[in-house]
């Protein structure tokens, strides 16, 4: 599991053009005190972009199913994710657009369960 972002660079950083996201991708999960993985980078060491894909990340995490558990709704991820703010992203917390984020995934999967409501009348 710990070796995701390891894939994820190694698949990007080949692509012409991708470099620069293959490294944000790799430092997804390093942590402001330097207790992440897979390098141990901490506070400004850590790329802006990567402290950004870490809240998209958790976000997500949050919000989908599993098999074993139900996903959570956008608004209770985004409840449960402010007072990490500090933690994840010390600089900045896009909170609003994380909630601009939320509604459009609610509305999107709405219309999505009206489209297929429809298509199967």
């Amino acid at each position: 599991m710990k070796k995701h972002p390891e894939y994820g660079w190694a698949v990007l950083r080949s692509l012409p053009g991708f470099e620069r996201a293959a490294l944000d991708i790799l430092h997804h999960h390093e942590n402001h005190g330097g207790a992440g993985y897979p390098a141990g980078l901490k506070e400004t060491e850590i790329p802006v972009v990567s402290r950004i894909v870490s809240v998209i990340d958790a976000f997500e995490g949050m919000v989908s199913s599993r098999p074993y558990r139900n996903g959570l709704p956008p608004d209770e991820a985004i409840r449960r994710l402010l007072p990490e703010r500090a933690r994840m992203m010390p600089v900045a917390f896009p909170h609003e657009p994380c909630r601009r984020s939320a509604r459009l995934k609610a509305e999107s999967e709405l219309l999505t369960g009206a489209a297929n409501a429809i298509v199967k009348t």
